[in-house]
């Protein structure tokens, strides 16, 4: 698990990233986690320069709620009532941390664990 403070707006909002977050993300937006950032990834190595398109930025929306509402339970219900505390670029600003915290949870979940000699 992976919690961070990342300033929003001049709003400290904690993140979290742990083994719950696929079924969290699945929960809340009937998607794949994987799948949508595999996407996303593929879409930024395209688009290098001119930036990323409008319909991949719903995916940083989506995976910045998920982790915000993991890491505190006063984030509103609804992705709208979170997303509107803040300006219209806040959450895009903070991407690269959180996709650098998704980064480093699944570079850890892939490490295998030291397991004792039977």
């Amino acid at each position: 698990m992976i919690e961070k403070k990342i300033l929003l707006d001049g709003k400290e909002v904690r993140f979290r990233t742990s083994a719950a977050l696929p079924r969290l993300y699945r929960q809340q937006f009937g998607s794949d986690v994987f799948i949508d950032l595999n996407n996303l990834r593929n879409t930024v190595k395209k688009n290098k320069k001119s930036g990323l398109p409008a319909d991949t930025l719903s995916t940083v929306e989506n995976l910045a709620y998920c982790m915000a509402k993991h890491a505190d339970d006063s984030v509103p219900d609804k992705i709208e009532d979170w997303l509107a505390q803040f300006s219209t670029t806040a959450v895009y600003m903070a991407a690269q941390t959180i996709m650098e915290m998704w980064n480093e949870e699944q570079a850890m979940l892939s490490k295998p664990k030291n397991q004792p000699s039977r």
